[in-house]
């Protein structure tokens, strides 16, 4: 939570929230406020609840292409897994062999 509130009020990861870091001055420009870093909890509530949905935004867009994702990729992370429960380790190159459908160790398809 407290990264993707990062996202909106430090790094700009938001198109409806105007935010301008200022290194130098440790302030950010929030809209046409300029606000302190530590004072971000005393905007108003409006601006609170843009921030606030903002987040809420990144977090379950976030989350929805993690599972489209993993969804995407069932079949690769079954291998994997089995690779791991047999092996415990793998190296980076039976992975790609594991993500290509190759076999990996003395030829056991996994």
């Amino acid at each position: 939570m407290q990264l993707a509130r990062d996202y909106v009020l430090r790094y700009g990861f938001s198109e409806k929230v105007s935010i301008v870091p200022c290194v130098l001055l440790n302030i950010l420009q929030v809209g046409y406020f300029y606000v302190e870093d530590d004072e971000v909890n005393k905007l108003s509530s409006e601006q609170r609840s843009i921030f606030e949905q903002e987040v809420r935004t990144l977090i379950n867009e976030s989350s929805q292409r993690v599972r489209n994702l993993l969804t995407s990729h069932r079949e690769e992370l079954e291998r994997i897994k089995e690779a791991l429960l047999e092996y415990e380790t793998i190296t980076g190159e039976e992975l790609r062999k594991l993500i290509r459908g190759e076999k990996i160790r003395a030829g056991k398809a996994i």
